[in-house]
């Protein structure tokens, strides 16, 4: 049923996205001997409400732009995507005097100096523009134009970096203003190619405006959901336990990442070929369909657990003594990230129907489950309880979307005897 076009692609997609992501964990040894836990812990809680700010700003509608552009092709993308900046232009505003009224609150939790919630929302606004940019890219399926772009922005983060806070002595500021600056100029960069393309006409359309925002606002609770798992983590342990520990959770944090990054470049080079397939798709396409995705299962369990080997040995020879403690997390971390990779697999049949507020639904009950746990475990067993919260969440989410996708979109999940027949 996948051709050797989605093969080509998807190693494309993850050889990119392996060198990309390998930028930042050979950052880690080295801000480990530049920078404290504490300092850790700040960089992590500003990531924590840099993640709301992306899902508030823009409205999550980015997403809505890989489908329009299967809907309504070249000549009428270029106007969506328009409308889709008139909406993150309103939004931007009333996010940012929205913020004036919560800047002491921004400081409690975070610890950080004002300034910074303010940077985060600009800078969340400019990774919008450069969203739009890749999921164009995307939806042409050019693997290469994507995969080289997000290199090409981590590198210059990388090398900003590495100058601030090694050379400047910047310490963890160093690195929030590499990560933040570096977002800008890809930015105005991604706005330069997507006026070249033709793909931004100044029309303005409301039947675009509200079809942009009924995919992305029922998207918004899902999408803060989804931060709970990273955020909510992040600021607990701040609040509860202090910076320096919430600095060694997010080194284990972005070890146990290597198994996310497989999981959504694989997820980028199937999605738009699996759309195509789910038009008007026959029984037996169905059957074929359901083993692929078993075998993805299998799969990805596969790798988790050579992951849970290799990123324990990798973290004993490459992190300073005092980040050693991030080891004991990352079994439990890897093994969510393996549900959420399930996840991805059974998800996509509800993002083809549009009925998105399913998908907030299931992760809404996963969100409160963790929410909940990781605020009992924490006090018995401290950040362990966090991670052991974040497993079972990830479980809870998986099974109900499945079970959800199951009845929106009936596939013959468990009919052995069909599934054998197609063959």
């Amino acid at each position: 049923m996948f051709n050797k076009i989605v093969i080509k692609n998807g190693a494309i997609y993850i050889g990119f996205e392996v060198l990309n992501k390998a930028l930042p964990f050979i950052l880690v040894p080295v801000l480990t001997h530049y920078i404290s836990p504490t300092g850790f812990g700040l960089i992590a809680n500003f990531n924590a409400i840099y993640g709301v700010l992306t899902v508030l700003v823009g409205l999550s509608i980015h997403g809505a732009v890989n489908i329009a552009y299967v809907k309504y092709g070249k000549k009428e993308i270029s106007t969506y995507v328009f409308n889709s900046l008139i909406i993150l232009t309103i939004s931007l505003i009333i996010i940012f005097f929205g913020s004036l009224l919560f800047s002491k609150t921004f400081w409690l939790i975070s610890s950080l100096p004002i300034i910074w919630l303010y940077i985060g929302i600009f800078s969340a606004a400019m990774q919008f523009v450069t969203s739009i940019n890749l999921v164009l890219w995307q939806a042409e399926k050019r693997a290469i134009n994507y995969g080289a772009y997000q290199l090409l922005q981590t590198l210059f983060n990388f090398c900003l970096t590495m100058y601030l806070v090694i050379i400047v002595s910047m310490d963890w500021e160093g690195r929030l203003y590499a990560q933040n600056f570096i977002v800008v100029i890809f930015a105005i960069l991604s706005l330069y190619i997507l006026i070249k393309r033709k793909y931004l006409s100044a029309e303005f359309n409301s039947v675009y405006v509200v079809d942009a925002l009924k995919y992305g606002v029922p998207l918004i609770p899902h999408a803060l959901s989804t931060w709970i798992f990273f955020g909510f983590n992040i600021l607990l342990i701040t609040i509860v336990l202090g910076e320096s520990e919430a600095g060694i959770y997010s080194v284990s944090m972005q070890f146990a990442m290597i198994m996310s990054i497989i999981n959504h470049a694989a997820n980028r080079a199937i999605q738009p070929f699996f759309f195509e397939k789910l038009v008007n798709i026959s029984k037996s396409q169905k059957a074929l369909l359901v083993k692929y995705i078993y075998l993805g299962f299998i799969s990805i369990l596969i790798i988790g657990l050579l992951l849970i080997l290799a990123t324990n040995m990798v973290v004993n020879i490459s992190v300073e003594e005092q980040f050693q403690e991030a080891k004991k997390y990352l079994p439990i971390l890897i093994i969510s990230a393996v549900f959420n990779g399930m996840y991805l697999l059974v998800v996509k049949f509800i993002f083809f129907i549009n009925k998105t507020y399913y998908v907030t639904l299931a992760t809404f009950c996963s969100a409160i489950a963790h929410v909940v746990l990781s605020t009992l475990l924490i006090y018995s067993i401290g950040v362990l309880g966090v991670a052991i919260a974040t497993l079972a969440s990830s479980i809870i989410g998986f099974f109900i979307t499945w079970f959800i996708s199951s009845r929106v979109f009936p596939m013959p999940w468990f009919n052995l005897k069909y599934l054998v027949k197609s063959a």
